[in-house]
């Protein structure tokens, strides 16, 4: 990685921090698991610095959390949240975070809103739903198919949110198009 490519891991991985400031609540079909806003820039890691670049924001993120610094949503940190339910999830942000950039990858350039768009509703959200279902099981008393529907809560504001990280996404590589470099394609005239 060059200094470049740091200095946008670490800009991921501190937007994605403050995104964890915004409040977070729970609903009745999902009561373990806060819904934050903090998705938005998993998604974003992806649709911006592509599947490697993407990865590691999100794996930043979890090393400062594991040290204790307070990135996580409503300021948690420490090992203890990785102990939690929502241990799943929070390692699907790797994953999920990979995915969208490997599709946004595949699909090269320049950067279309309506592939940023799939590459977050077909291949990322799946992606961390399973990582969370899995981690569900592991540390509630909850079967994986029930675990796996419990995801349900979190389509409708998930589709918001993987709207909002898409126009956004959109609207940086049309700023900066130089963070295409490297991807297979033709920037667009």
């Amino acid at each position: 990685m060059t200094t470049r490519d740091i200095a946008l891991v670490a800009m991921m991985t501190a937007v994605t921090a403050v995104l964890g400031l915004m409040p977070a609540f729970t609903t009745p079909l999902q009561p373990a698991v806060p819904i934050t806003a903090q998705t938005i820039g998993v998604i974003l890691a992806g649709l911006l610095l592509g599947p490697v670049r993407g990865a590691a924001s999100m794996a930043l993120l979890l090393l400062l959390a594991a040290i204790g610094v307070p990135v996580l949503s409503g300021g948690k940190s420490g090992l203890g949240v990785f102990a939690g339910p929502t241990v799943g999830y929070l390692i699907g942000f790797v994953a999920c975070a990979a995915v969208a950039g490997g599709m946004i990858w595949a699909k090269g350039r320049p950067f279309r809103f309506s592939w940023g768009l799939f590459a977050g509703f077909i291949g990322a959200f799946p992606v961390l739903y399973l990582f969370g279902s899995i981690g569900l099981v592991a540390r509630i008393d909850l079967g994986f198919g029930a675990a796996l529907a419990s995801n349900v809560a979190f389509i409708p504001g998930d589709l918001a949110k993987l709207v909002i990280a898409a126009i956004i996404a959109d609207r940086v590589h049309g700023a900066i198009p130089e963070l295409m470099e490297g991807r297979p394609g033709r920037v667009a005239a």
